[in-house]
C-alpha cells in the first residue's frame, strides 16, 4: 500500500508538471511580434491573399490593437511586413513598419518587380524606398551605439540579355527606442545564389555538441520541408529545382530568412 501512494504521488506530479504548458492563443496567419519601450505586440508578417490590403496588429494579450489599411500600388501585392517599431525611425510614438510588394504578372510573383515603403499605425506613406528586394531590408545596431537601415535596391532591365544592377543604400535612423522584432535576420546567415532555380546555400551557426532542425516555408507559411542541421557544418545546401517560381523562408532557433526561387 505505502509503494502505491509513493507512485500515485509521483504520476500526480508528473502530470501536474506537465500541464503547466498550455496554448494561450493561435492566430489563422503568419504572425511575428514585436517589442515596444514597455511591452511585446504581435502583428501579420506574411502569407497575404493577392487581394489583400490590409494587415492586424495585436496587443500583448492577442485582443486587436489596429486594423492597418494599406494603399497597395495598381498590380502589386503585399510580400511581408517587416521591423514595426517606436521611436526608431524617428521621434514619433506611432507605431511604423516597413512594407514590401511585389508585383503580379501573368505567371505569377515577378520578383524582380519589388518596392519597398516605410509607413505608420495611421496608414500615413513615410518613406518611399523605390524598387528593392523584399528579403533584404535590415536593421543594423552598430559598435558604437547608432541604429542603421540596410536596403538592397535593384536596376533591372529587361534588354538581352537582361541587366540587373544593384545599390545598397544606409540610412542613418535617428530614433532613439530599444525596440526590437523577431524577423530581424542574422547578418550571417543570407543565402547564396539568391535568387536561383537550382540549388540554394543556407548558411547558419548553433553551438558545438547541439544540433536543432532547419524548416522551409513558401511565402502563404505552409511548411515545405525539414532537415536535421548540426554543429558539424555551417551551410546546408538543399536542391530547389522542383520548387515553384516565389519566395520561401528557412527558419531555424528562432532565426529566419528568406529566398528567392526564379
Amino acid at each position: 500500500m505505502k509503494k502505491t501512494s509513493i507512485l500515485v504521488v509521483l504520476l500526480t506530479c508528473a502530470f501536474s508538471s506537465f500541464s503547466q504548458i498550455q496554448l494561450e492563443h493561435s492566430y489563422n496567419s503568419w504572425i511575428g511580434e514585436f517589442d515596444t519601450n514597455t511591452t511585446t505586440m504581435y502583428f501579420e508578417q506574411q502569407g497575404f491573399s493577392t487581394e489583400a490590403n490590409q494587415f492586424n496588429i495585436y496587443n500583448n494579450n492577442h485582443t486587436l490593437y489596429k486594423t492597418i489599411i494599406l494603399d497597395v500600388p495598381d498590380g502589386y501585392y503585399i510580400t511581408s511586413i517587416n521591423f514595426p517599431s517606436i521611436n526608431i525611425y524617428n521621434s514619433s510614438s506611432n507605431i511604423e513598419f516597413i512594407v514590401a510588394f511585389t508585383k503580379i504578372s501573368a505567371s505569377g510573383l515577378d520578383n524582380y518587380r519589388q518596392l519597398i515603403r516605410l509607413f505608420d499605425e495611421n496608414s500615413n506613406l513615410l518613406y518611399d524606398f523605390g524598387n528593392a528586394f523584399s528579403f533584404y531590408p535590415l536593421i543594423i545596431k552598430t559598435k558604437d551605439g547608432q541604429n542603421k537601415l540596410k536596403i538592397i535596391r535593384y536596376n533591372y532591365t529587361e534588354t538581352t540579355p537582361a541587366t540587373l544592377y544593384y545599390i545598397s543604400d544606409f540610412y542613418q535612423l535617428v530614433g532613439t527606442s530599444n525596440s526590437t522584432t523577431s524577423n530581424k535576420p542574422n547578418i550571417k546567415s543570407f543565402a547564396f545564389p539568391n535568387p536561383s532555380n537550382s540549388f540554394v546555400n543556407l548558411p547558419y551557426e548553433i553551438e558545438n555538441g547541439k544540433n536543432t532542425i532547419m524548416r522551409i516555408y513558401n511565402i502563404n507559411g505552409r511548411l515545405i520541408e525539414t532537415y536535421r542541421i548540426d554543429f558539424n557544418s555551417n551551410n546546408l545546401k538543399i536542391d530547389i529545382s522542383d520548387y515553384s517560381s516565389g519566395v520561401y523562408f528557412y527558419e531555424y532557433n528562432g532565426i529566419s530568412n528568406r529566398f528567392i526561387v526564379n
